[in-house]
């Protein structure tokens, strides 16, 4: 019996620490208090396994595919980001009650329009980094090649992100000094919500982040041999991120990091994610840590951002499968939307309004072909 908690303590520290590098990134890109990250992650964990009752055994966590949006939201207030939280957590509510109710509806997330999907995000996360990294290109590239280095050798390639960060830091450190900023602990405080068009646009990107969390407990549940239950995921992650948002928090998502790690070991044990909750939830408690994690410089953060969607991109690209015509038109018409949302929708995710577009083609084409029959 000892043994078999000490099993769940070991591997749910490893979850943890698994998580921190690149959820607290987000947070702190995002311009989310750091303690308020750690805090709402780690809520977020415990909540996720309970709705989800353990069968689906990874990790949640602030999402990258988030970033761009909560980052323009911060520029309203934080007001905004929780309403946008908020809301995303209610619309991931609305689509689990529908999955449950004709789970037929998951067919329009076919796998071309979901590696676009991915790429689209990682696209949007390449853009933002090289933002970050030019405020200090410096210390940006030297995390790259920190990171690329540091992959390269068998000790030292499951910890290739976090030495590269360091030594994206170290680099930082020689030319500007570090200085920590933000509260170093975590103080619940209630923000009202700002709930309108803004907020609700924003919002939209939930429908992409869906699929990341379609495809994460996916690959779970052929690891675990547990049933897959996508409406249960979808509302554990609707749940988790409107309690986020409740406490100041961006929203929440199944962490492909996570489902990596339980891939990796085969440990599936649903304890294992409430003991990296609990600890994620004590680390907000414990000034020194947040103080210590708040001295890595943006731009450091901002070239792991870089490096990791970088691969992302490049891996979608030679995933995305042209079937005939009707699949360019998809790809055509989902670029074109991508590309001109900015512009012609600017207050909408152009990821959003992407998977809207790409869907609506892909269900418009279906009925045409129906009516050939």
């Amino acid at each position: 019996m000892k043994n078999k908690y000490a099993l769940v303590l070991y591997h749910g520290i490893l979850q943890c620490l698994t998580m921190l590098t690149a959820t607290s990134l987000i947070g702190i890109l995002a311009g989310v208090s750091l303690p308020v990250t750690l805090f709402t992650t780690g809520l977020g964990c415990i909540v996720f396994t309970l709705v989800t009752k353990g069968k689906t055994p990874i990790g949640v966590g602030l999402s990258g595919s988030w970033l761009g949006t909560m980052i323009a939201m911060s520029a309203f207030g934080p007001d905004h980001v929780i309403g946008t939280t908020i809301l995303g957590g209610i619309f991931y509510v609305l689509l689990a009650l529908l999955i449950r109710w004709k789970p037929q509806v998951l067919k329009i997330f076919t796998p071309l329009i979901l590696n676009l999907a991915v790429m689209f995000i990682a696209l949007n996360l390449i853009g933002i980094g090289v933002g970050l990294v030019m405020e200090a290109p410096l210390t940006g590239i030297a995390t790259i090649i920190g990171i690329a280095l540091f992959n390269q050798f068998k000790h030292t390639k499951q910890v290739a992100f976090p030495l590269g960060i360091v030594a994206g830091t170290i680099v930082h450190a020689f030319m500007f000094g570090l200085g920590s900023t933000g509260s170093t602990t975590f103080i619940p405080q209630f923000i009202m919500p700002a709930f309108n068009l803004t907020t609700l646009s924003a919002s939209l990107i939930f429908f992409a982040l869906a699929t990341e969390a379609l495809g994460d407990s996916k690959l779970a549940a052929d690891v675990t041999g547990n049933k897959y239950e996508p409406h249960k995921v979808i509302m554990g992650n609707g749940i988790a991120s409107i309690i986020a948002g409740l406490f100041g928090g961006m929203s929440v998502t199944t962490y492909s990091e996570s489902c990596a790690y339980v891939r990796a070991t085969k440990y599936a044990h649903p304890l294992a994610i409430i003991v990296a909750g609990l600890l994620f939830i004590a680390m907000s408690f414990i000034p020194p840590v947040n103080y210590v994690i708040s001295l890595i410089p943006k731009p450091a953060l901002a070239g792991m951002l870089l490096y990791l969607f970088s691969l992302v991109a490049a891996s979608k690209i030679g995933e995305i499968k042209i079937k005939d015509d009707n699949d360019m038109l998809v790809v055509i018409l989902g670029l074109s939307a991508f590309f001109l949302a900015p512009s012609l929708l600017p207050n909408i995710s152009q990821i959003a309004v992407a998977m809207i577009v790409m869907v609506i083609v892909y269900i418009i084409l279906q009925l045409i072909h129906k009516i050939k029959k």
